[in-house]
């Protein structure tokens, strides 16, 4: 049986729920990078709406937009030996529409300031009714 959370489908109920407890863990132990970006975009800070670990087919988002479908992943060091695995995640969410932009922790920790402005440009080319 599939469920469905918005307009992604899963595989199946549980499938759903181990996702769903997964990005529940991931909310509560987020990153230092995740901390520091989910800080400058929680509140409609940047002028949309994102969503922490949200679920998309059958991976979790770090942060997404589902109205103007943009993604937000923040690559660790776990992402060093995953390249492979990393681009077939994309191509499976530029499937469904979405826009993926990547940092890594280095970019976040020695220059938020100017990954917030990358974000701010790519949000306004992505979403110029803003």
């Amino acid at each position: 049986m599939l469920e469905r959370t918005n307009k992604y489908v899963l595989n199946d109920k549980k499938q759903w729920s181990l996702l769903k407890e997964r990005a529940n863990s991931m909310r509560k132990t987020m990153t230092k990078a995740e901390l520091l970006i989910w800080d400058q975009i929680k509140s409609d800070k940047l002028g949309i709406k994102f969503r922490r670990q949200y679920i998309i087919e059958n991976y979790i988002a770090d942060f997404a937009n589902l109205s103007h479908k943009i993604i937000i992943e923040i690559d660790g060091d776990s992402h060093i030996n995953s390249l492979e695995y990393d681009n077939h995640r994309t191509d499976i969410l530029k499937i469904y529409g979405f826009n993926i932009i990547r940092f890594n922790n280095n970019e976040i920790y020695n220059n938020l300031d100017i990954v917030i402005l990358k974000l701010k440009e790519i949000i306004k080319l992505l979403s110029p009714s803003l």
